[in-house]
């Protein structure tokens, strides 16, 4: 099969939201658990996903198969809201916002004009965002 080595197969359990709900108290009723269930990656989109029993005969030979199984697979997670010059600066004291801004925001900030200083800080945010689980922000 030509292209194969760009397919990836991954197995384990998975969780995921089927559909957008309009309240919180729907969100049960949109869950999806596969127990034991195969992801298909195929040049980093998706190709097929759903039970093991359903999907296996669809893996090459030639593929490995990650396994999983005994682990939790989840979407990545989205942020809305990311303050990238600010990721030092996570869990640091809250005062009142005013000063707080001033004794540690703006100083933090300002460091970034240093441009290799906010090389360094953009691939430490990057890798804590993805340790996370954070995909796209």
């Amino acid at each position: 099969m030509p292209g194969e080595h760009t397919l990836k197969a991954v197995r384990g359990s998975f969780i995921d939201v089927t559909r957008t709900v309009d309240n919180p108290e729907e969100i049960a009723s949109a869950l999806r658990f596969i127990e034991d269930g195969l992801l298909l990656i195929k040049q980093g989109k998706v190709e097929w996903f759903g039970e093991w029993e359903d999907g296996k005969h669809q893996i090459p030979d030639t593929i490995r198969v990650r396994d999983y199984r005994g682990k939790l697979i989840v979407p990545g997670f989205v942020d809305t809201h990311i303050h990238y010059p600010q990721s030092e600066m996570v869990g640091a004291y809250g005062e009142q916002l005013l000063e707080w801004l001033n004794k540690h925001t703006f100083p933090t900030e300002r460091r970034y004009e240093d441009l290799e200083y906010a090389r360094e800080m953009s691939a430490f945010f990057i890798k804590q965002l993805l340790r996370n689980g954070t995909t796209t922000a």
